[in-house]
């Protein structure tokens, strides 16, 4: 996998020396009044740290500029994009956490290469970086397939045209997930399921939606065939990312 780009800038196309480790938060449970030794939680899925990607880039002397820009780039957070040995491309949010130089041999010195290795913390998760669309016409369903082998929810967002005069339920069949908003809608709806907000045109009516008490996103795909069903005949479409640990 290679980094092609981090918000704006694209990075040098010369790679080598990347760590990409990927470790998920190893969990027990200690009884209760015990002096020693806890249970392993088997069978229980466990958290996923963050990414620590550590990459070295090779600078050429026409390239200063990029470096600059980069450097620039130390403590920010922006969409860090890669490239798959197929030819796909992936993104996930990421902090720049470090820039440094690397040691060079006598012959690159001459050459005015410059090796720089970069530091990032990254979401566990890569998103696909072209967005899919459905579209929905008059209908109380919609066949979503995410591509990845993780729960997609950045990147989840219904657009509903504003014919739904008492609100309306989504719900997933695959997790059974719901979101209900109960307003009267009278501009284009549109949920966003990554940055859990509702607008009715450029109202906010967030306060008007609800989920149940044990459900922390708004609504999530998961991989593989999702059915999402409407309470009410819709128009307008939804959007996702496909999602990959």
């Amino acid at each position: 996998m290679k980094l092609v780009q981090f918000g704006d800038i694209a990075l040098p196309s010369t790679q080598s020396k990347f760590d990409m480790p990927r470790t998920a938060v190893h969990q027990t449970l200690s009884p209760t009044g015990s002096r020693g030794g806890s249970y392993d939680l088997y069978g229980v899925q466990s958290p996923i740290n963050d990414q620590a990607l550590g990459y070295e880039f090779v600078f050429r002397g026409g390239e200063r500029s990029v470096l600059d820009d980069v450097l620039g780039k130390i403590g920010r957070r922006d969409t860090l994009i890669a490239a798959l040995y197929d030819g796909t491309r992936r993104q996930a949010n990421a902090k720049l956490l470090s820039v440094s130089e690397s040691t060079l041999t006598r012959e690159e010195t001459s050459l005015g290469l410059r090796k720089v290795k970069c530091d990032w913390t990254a979401e566990p998760y890569w998103y696909d970086d072209t967005a899919t669309q459905v579209d929905l016409v008059a209908t109380t369903q919609a066949l979503v397939v995410n591509d990845g082998n993780a729960r997609a929810i950045r990147g989840l967002k219904f657009t509903l045209n504003p014919t739904l005069a008492s609100g309306v339920q989504i719900r997933n069949d695959a997790n059974g997930q719901y979101l209900t908003v109960s307003t009267n809608v009278t501009s284009a709806l549109v949920i966003d399921c990554g940055a859990q907000s509702v607008l009715m045109g450029a109202t906010n009516v967030y306060a008007n939606t609800t989920r149940p008490d044990t459900q922390i996103e708004f609504l999530s795909l998961e991989p593989g065939l999702n059915v999402l069903r409407f309470s009410v005949a819709v128009s307008g479409w939804v959007e996702y990312r496909s999602c990959w640990l």
